[in-house]
């Protein structure tokens, strides 16, 4: 049991010393594209590097689950309105409302 303890120690810190040793590489790396504008994150450009890019994309997917939770959301109230005192469409909307709370969080 101490021996697979010690692989697994041994396997963690040589990912973890392969993720820094890459993101020095790669975070001089230069971007050939050029990316819209996106509120809250500078567009990444070649001087950025990959931390840059990261943060557009984290920023770019936000967006998109924002966006996402705001269309379930809407369909959910929709549902629940429309429920005319169903007991069982009042009780499914209600869960997909807090599902998509939840799901957003």
């Amino acid at each position: 049991m101490k021996n697979r303890y010690k692989k697994n120690i041994i396997f963690i810190l040589l990912l973890f010393f392969l993720l820094i040793y890459f993101n020095f590489v790669f975070a001089q790396a230069e971007l050939e594209i050029e990316y819209e504008d996106i509120p809250g994150a500078p567009t990444p450009t070649a001087k950025g590097g990959l931390p840059n890019y990261v943060k557009y994309v984290f920023n770019y997917m936000i967006i998109g689950a924002g966006l996402t939770a705001l269309w379930y959301l809407l369909e959910a109230g929709v549902r629940y309105l429309t429920s005319a005192g169903d007991p069982e469409k009042m009780k499914n909307a209600k869960k997909q409302i807090s599902a998509v709370f939840l799901g957003t969080i």
